[in-house]
């Protein structure tokens, strides 16, 4: 079931955000909750689409500025750098290419087939429509990474 990977998705993605781009990250605080925190302004959906037993899909929900800052240190660059905003997008589908395949690594059987992995996709997200929706699923996890609002869920795919 894919509920079962809730935390193991969310620490998964936690560390190899921290590996890959020195960015830390960790639940919002108590006084908000992870269902009471605002949809990141500039919302964009990131989709990754894993096949096997249960095919499955791997979404983040995080801002553009989430994604400069994700970019500029991938890139070695100032937040504020022109460079960023091109590639924000292109940060945020490396970002959830490697949390992916960090999760089929990690949650592989060892006489198992190894599941597959689509190409990222980054979708469009209404913030004001579709946050609400998003974040009342129970396999979601509300992250702050550095200020920034990042929600994560693994879920069968449609």
């Amino acid at each position: 079931m894919v509920n079962q990977y809730v935390q193991f998705v969310a620490e998964t993605f936690s560390l190899t955000l921290e590996t890959l781009a020195f960015i830390t990250s960790q639940p919002p605080a108590e006084a908000d909750g992870p269902k009471g925190v605002s949809a990141p302004p500039d919302a964009m959906l990131a989709r990754l689409l894993l096949s096997g037993g249960d095919a499955t899909a791997l979404e983040i929900v995080a801002g553009r500025q989430f994604g400069r800052l994700l970019a500029a240190n991938l890139m070695g660059l100032a937040v504020d750098d022109d460079e960023t905003e091109l590639r924000c997008t292109d940060a945020l589908k490396e970002l959830i290419n490697v949390v992916g395949g960090a999760l089929l690594r990690l949650a592989a059987e060892p006489d198992a087939q190894m599941p597959q992995m689509g190409v990222p996709l980054i979708e469009p997200f209404e913030s004001a429509i579709d946050w609400e929706t998003f974040v009342a699923c129970p396999d979601v996890s509300v992250l702050d990474a550095e200020g920034n609002t990042i929600a994560l869920r693994m879920r069968g795919a449609a």
